[in-house]
């Protein structure tokens, strides 16, 4: 059973996500527009912000599929993106420099197992060179991120409950459709909004699920 897939399609764990197949079923992080919508409150916190460098595993098929939703977007924003994506965290330090050289104004992360065991490095660097950071899930702006907006994380290990019973209970995998995120979470940290001097515009703030004093 998957749990805390990025992508369930591009590897071919299932055959579709309505009819999987096969004896594999459960949840995926992957959902529509979601990339998209970190480009969209990034642009809310500043019409300003016009380049976006991006971190991400460069083989992480979650990755892709969201590297390729942000370009579509970008360009309608206005925004031109720094992809940077990384096989490895040897490649971080040189990439977090590609940026600051390249002059983003801002950080995005896609995070998986890599990204998000360097998120102290990520975040110290960007406060350092300030700028800041957008991340997928709550930890990232816990650590000194700006903002994080993505799946509720502890809502899909709780819905991960409801497929046990189920297929404990006698039902065939292959028949139970895997599920996208249903809830997401959008956490702003006012300390790193102070260190930064940033001021979050009040139609950005209220919409915060999450605020770190």
């Amino acid at each position: 059973m998957m749990v805390y897939v990025g992508d369930a399609l591009g590897p071919g764990y299932v055959a579709s996500l309505t009819h999987p197949r096969g004896n594999i079923t459960g949840q995926t992080l992957v959902a529509t527009d979601q990339a998209a919508k970190r480009l969209e409150l990034m642009k809310k916190l500043s019409s300003d912000i016009k380049r976006i460098a991006v971190l991400s595993n460069l083989n992480a098929s979650g990755h892709i599929h969201q590297r390729k939703e942000m370009d579509a977007a970008a360009p309608k924003l206005g925004i031109v993106l720094q992809q940077l994506p990384m096989q490895s965290a040897t490649e971080l330090d040189a990439n977090l420099r590609t940026a600051v050289e390249g002059g983003a104004q801002a950080i995005i992360t896609m995070e998986d197992p890599m990204v998000e065991s360097n998120r102290a490095r990520i975040t110290e660097f960007a406060l350092t060179n300030r700028l800041p950071v957008m991340g997928e899930f709550k930890p990232m702006a816990e650590a000194g991120g700006l903002m994080s907006y993505g799946p509720n994380q502890v809502a899909m290990w709780e819905r991960s409950a409801f497929y046990v019973d189920k297929i404990l209970k006698g039902a065939d995998p292959a028949n139970l459709p895997v599920e996208q995120p249903a809830k997401f979470e959008l956490t702003v940290n006012l300390k790193t909004a102070r260190a930064l001097g940033v001021e979050f515009p009040q139609t950005l703030l209220s919409l915060a699920d999450v605020v770190i004093e």
